[in-house]
C-alpha cells in the first residue's frame, strides 16, 4: 500500500493501534502534539501515565530518526513510523535507532509491524511528560 500523504500515514497507523492485532498497549492518543521543540505527530498515553511518541514520514526517514530522538525529553518511548516500502532503508541503518533509543515500525497493508524496539527512557523533562499526558487524556493537543 502505498500513501499519498503523511496524514494518510498518520491515520492509518492510528486505526492499527486501536485494533487489537497490535503488540502496542492501549492508549489514548492525540495528534499534533506542540512543544518548544517542535510538533510530534502522535503521541499516546497508557493509563499509568506511560507516553509513547510517534514521527511519522513517507521517506525521509533520517529526519523522522531526529525528530523521534528529540520527543525523547519528554516520552518514555518514541517510535519512527514509514510506510513499508521505504522501511528497508532505514533497517540498514539499525544501529542509529539503537544508538539513541528509538523504535521503528512500518504500516503496510493497514497492519503495524514493528522492526526495532526502543528502550525505555527517563524523560529528560517531566513537566512536558505530564502536559503530554493531560493531552492525550482530553484529545488535544
Amino acid at each position: 500500500m502505498s500513501f499519498s500523504s503523511e496524514w494518510e500515514l498518520v491515520r492509518s497507523f492510528a486505526r492499527s493501534v486501536g485494533s487489537r492485532r497490535t503488540t502496542l498497549p492501549k492508549m489514548s492518543l492525540c495528534f499534533e502534539f506542540l512543544f518548544m521543540g517542535g510538533k510530534t505527530d502522535v503521541i499516546g498515553v497508557t493509563g499509568k501515565g506511560t507516553v509513547y511518541s510517534f514521527e511519522a514520514k513517507l521517506k525521509r526517514w533520517r529526519k523522522c530518526l531526529d525528530q523521534a530522538y528529540r520527543n525523547t525529553s519528554f516520552s518514555h518511548y518514541s517510535y519512527v513510523v514509514l510506510p513499508g516500502d521505504t522501511v528497508h532503508k532505514a533497517l540498514q541503518e539499525e544501529e542509529l535507532f539503537q544508538k539513541r533509543g528509538v523504535g521503528l515500525c512500518s504500516m503496510e497493508g493497514g497492519k503495524l509491524r514493528l522492526h526495532i524496539r526502543p528502550k525505555k527512557l527517563q524523560p529528560l523533562q517531566p513537566w512536558l511528560t505530564q502536559r503530554a499526558v493531560t493531552a492525550a487524556r482530553e484529545g488535544n493537543p
